[in-house]
C-alpha cells in the first residue's frame, strides 16, 4: 500500500495539499499527512479548503522532503550531521514513528506537545496555524515582518 501512495505522490495524482518550505513547494496528500501526524490531522480538520497551502517556517527544504519520504515509504536515510535537525522538525510536526506521541489524536492540538517524562528544560513550541478569516493574525515579535494571506497556513519551529 505504501508503494501505491508513494507512486501517486511522485505522479502528483490526487495531491490535495501544497507545502511551501524554504521558498520551494512540495505536494502531498492530506490523508497521508493526517495519518502520520496528529498535528496535520487537527489542522486539516479545522480547515475547509479543498487544497490548502501550508507555509512551514524555519524548516530546511531537504528536511521536509525527507519527512515526506518517511511518511510515504516508512523509511528514510539521513546523514549523521543533519539527524538532530531532522528529528527536531519531526518532533515539532509530531510525526508518528519518529517521535513519541503521548496523547490520543482526538485530544491533539497543533502547537501543543507534551514534554517527554523527566525532561525539565522548556522549549519553543510551534505556533498554531494561521487560518485566514477564522482568527486574528498573530501579533508579537515572532509575527513581525511576516507576510500573511493567500489562503495559506504557517507552521514551524526554529530548526537551527
Amino acid at each position: 500500500m505504501l508503494n501505491v501512495f508513494n507512486q501517486l505522490r511522485y505522479n502528483e495524482s490526487f495531491v490535495d495539499v501544497t507545502l511551501a518550505v524554504d521558498g520551494r513547494v512540495l505536494k502531498a496528500h492530506k490523508m497521508v499527512l493526517s495519518a502520520c501526524s496528529p498535528y496535520f490531522q487537527k489542522m486539516f480538520e479545522m480547515t475547509p479548503d479543498k487544497h490548502p497551502v501550508v507555509f512551514i517556517d524555519r524548516v530546511h527544504y531537504q528536511d521536509m522532503k525527507r519527512l515526506l519520504e518517511f511518511m510515504y515509504r516508512g523509511e528514510v536515510s539521513i546523514d549523521q550531521e543533519t539527524l538532530n535537525r531532522f528529528l527536531k522538525v519531526a518532533r515539532s510536526l509530531r510525526i508518528r514513528g519518529l517521535t513519541e506521541i503521548e496523547e490520543p489524536v482526538s485530544n491533539a492540538v497543533p502547537g501543543k506537545t507534551r514534554e517527554p517524562r523527566g525532561r525539565k528544560k522548556p522549549r519553543k513550541l510551534p505556533r498554531e496555524p494561521y487560518v485566514p478569516g477564522t482568527q486574528k493574525e498573530p501579533r508579537g515579535p515572532r509575527a513581525a515582518g511576516r507576510r500573511w494571506g493567500g489562503g495559506g497556513h504557517r507552521i514551524g519551529e526554529e530548526c537551527g
